[in-house]
């Protein structure tokens, strides 16, 4: 899956907050969801990678999720 980048975690080189994500129904329920969001990405773009986001900090506070479909070529 090294078209797929999974950020998780504070990175403060590059801006990146996020929140700890708490253990429980919703945490698996945005596991679940992103593992089938991968496996339609990687089905139907063949071009594109995908990064995504879990509970990063936003102008409007943690959404669970964001996705970012990029061309690696810019």
């Amino acid at each position: 899956m090294d078209r797929i980048l999974m950020f998780d975690h504070n990175i403060k080189d590059i801006g990146l907050y996020t929140r700890p994500s708490t253990q429980g129904d919703e945490l698996d329920l945005v596991e679940d969801f992103i593992e089938y969001y991968i496996h339609n990405f990687l089905k139907s773009n063949k071009t594109n990678n995908l990064a995504i986001f879990v509970e990063p900090k936003v102008a409007s506070g943690f959404p669970d999720i964001v996705f970012a479909s990029y061309s690696p070529k810019i």
